[in-house]
């Protein structure tokens, strides 16, 4: 006979696989639904996807009243980063849609 916390954690571990299972069905079916499409696409709906998490995170900072950065620290704004070819060829666009020759402050 299997003690009962061997028998809780089993149980837990299975639950946890189904549902890892789960969502790495639910994304192996997103990413293969991408094949047809082109790479500025894939590249814009992932950002936006991004964006949206995001502004979620930002809204429960707020809402925590956490601030790490603080005034006129420059820190984050000025780290180097790597991008991929498809998201620099978006670049241009989100630049045109973001700013115009009025809003722009090189």
């Amino acid at each position: 006979m299997v003690p009962k916390a061997v028998a809780n954690k089993n149980a837990r571990d299975e639950k946890k696989e189904a549902y890892l299972r789960a969502i790495y069905d639910r994304y192996t079916a997103e990413f293969h639904a991408t094949e047809k499409q082109d790479a500025s696409a894939i590249a814009s709906s992932t950002h936006i996807a991004m964006d949206a998490v995001l502004q979620n995170d930002r809204i429960k900072i707020l809402a925590a009243k956490i601030s790490s950065a603080a005034k006129a620290c420059s820190h984050c704004c000025r780290e180097a980063v790597e991008i991929w070819p498809h998201e620099a060829a978006l670049l241009p666009e989100s630049c045109a849609r973001r700013h115009d020759a009025g809003t722009w402050r090189g």
